[in-house]
């Protein structure tokens, strides 16, 4: 097989990026936050690529998965409770590499959470 300049340039980039990047949630640094009452978040990372963040309020979770090098730079998810459902939006802005989440419930922003994802050369 044969590969063009273009083609072997692209592939060395995405090796090196790829290498580049950690490979656990320690590639998160948190960033201020404004946490919502009784909710929870754990951020770890997902074993099929990217950062799964699980958020739990009383006996309920949810997952939202976002991946800065792949496909997925939004995600959303809700939980139901007692008082009502939470609404949880997040997405991965690349102009400043975070990634931020936010909780509302009936339309109104009750918390907002956010990382730095940093990549390290090894």
């Amino acid at each position: 097989m044969k590969l063009s300049g273009l083609a072997i340039l692209t592939l060395i980039a995405s090796l090196a990026l790829a290498a580049a990047w950690p490979t656990g949630a320690e590639a998160l640094t948190p960033l201020q936050t404004s946490q919502a009452t009784g909710l929870s978040v754990e951020p770890k990372t997902s074993f099929s690529g990217g950062f799964d963040f699980r958020f739990q309020f009383e006996s309920h979770s949810t997952t939202l998965s976002i991946d800065p090098l792949g496909h997925r730079h939004t995600a959303s998810s809700s939980l139901t409770t007692k008082d009502g459902s939470i609404s949880l939006s997040g997405r991965f802005d690349r102009t400043d590499r975070t990634i931020k989440i936010t909780a509302t419930r009936s339309g109104r922003q009750i918390g907002e959470y956010s990382w730095r994802v940093e990549a390290v050369l090894r």
